[in-house]
């Protein structure tokens, strides 16, 4: 995965209950969505944790509304997306 690349929505799984929970919403609004990675973020040790990625029709809403975010990206984990070659 790098910065330009076209990813699908895949989604991953909470760790508990609530995080099932509140995830199944979550799935429901990105499920089906393309976007395009911005730029990676990394762990602590430099490994990609994820990307911030920019899904058009979504830049007020999900994860873009959250953490304070105004830049209409959405903070998603790798194993959140699938990478889509185009070729």
């Amino acid at each position: 995965m790098k910065p330009g690349d076209l990813v699908e929505y895949i989604g991953g799984t909470g760790t508990s209950l609530f995080d099932e929970l509140a995830y199944a919403e979550e799935y429901e609004m990105y499920k089906g969505r393309y976007g395009f990675v911005t730029s990676l973020t990394r762990w602590s040790n430099g490994d990609v944790s994820g990307a911030l990625v920019f899904f058009p029709g979504l830049e007020a809403q999900g994860r873009a509304a959250g953490y304070g975010r105004k830049d209409g990206l959405h903070e998603m984990l790798k194993k959140e997306l699938k990478v889509i070659n185009i070729r």
